[in-house]
């Protein structure tokens, strides 16, 4: 497998986790903080192998640079879950069904943009992964904006715009790199 293709299936594990997680917060499985931690552990050894490679590969520094923005934002992503579940599990009441729809669009979402490392360079998988980003994000100012009164929502409906701004940076490198080498 060549480094670019490496690197494009370690960002589709990243937001194909994510949107796990987040499934997972929907149906009230609780996330362990240990499990985390494992799991952030066992990410960090395998970007540690990502970027030795990156630095030894025959690739033009442009090239690389790019790589590492995408590895990068993916696994910022991937941690921005794994916060907010941690915060939902904390949080020790049930998830307001308002609050499921906006983490499993933001799901959607998630799996959109790991479709589109899939299939990769093609034009269409970037445009499809705007559709739900944008309607994740406009679900969840609905929410935020409907329950306004309910902390809990607003810090759930803050976590979850967080998560879509991340999907919403890793798709516009995927486009700027698309473009770049079209």
């Amino acid at each position: 497998m060549a480094i670019a293709e490496d690197v494009y299936e370690r960002c589709r594990a990243c937001t194909v986790n994510a949107a796990t997680i987040l499934e997972n917060i929907v149906v009230g499985k609780p996330v362990q903080p240990s499990a985390v931690a494992a799991r952030r552990t066992a990410a960090d050894i395998a970007g540690d192998t990502t970027a030795a490679l990156l630095r030894q590969a025959f690739i033009t520094p442009i090239e690389r640079e790019d790589l590492w923005r995408l590895r990068s934002l993916s696994e910022r992503l991937w941690r921005e879950a794994e916060n907010t579940a941690l915060f939902v599990s904390r949080q020790r009441k049930p998830l307001p069904i308002p609050c499921r729809q906006i983490f499993h669009a933001t799901a959607v979402a998630c799996q959109a943009v790991g479709q589109a490392f899939e299939q990769f360079p093609r034009h269409h998988a970037l445009a499809c992964t705007l559709r739900p980003l944008r309607d994740a994000e406009r679900l969840c100012h609905t929410v935020a904006h409907e329950y306004c009164e309910d902390i809990t929502t607003g810090h759930l409906c803050q976590a979850v715009l967080r998560l879509i701004a991340q999907a919403e940076m890793l798709s516009e490198a995927l486009q700027y790199i698309q473009i770049k080498n079209a």
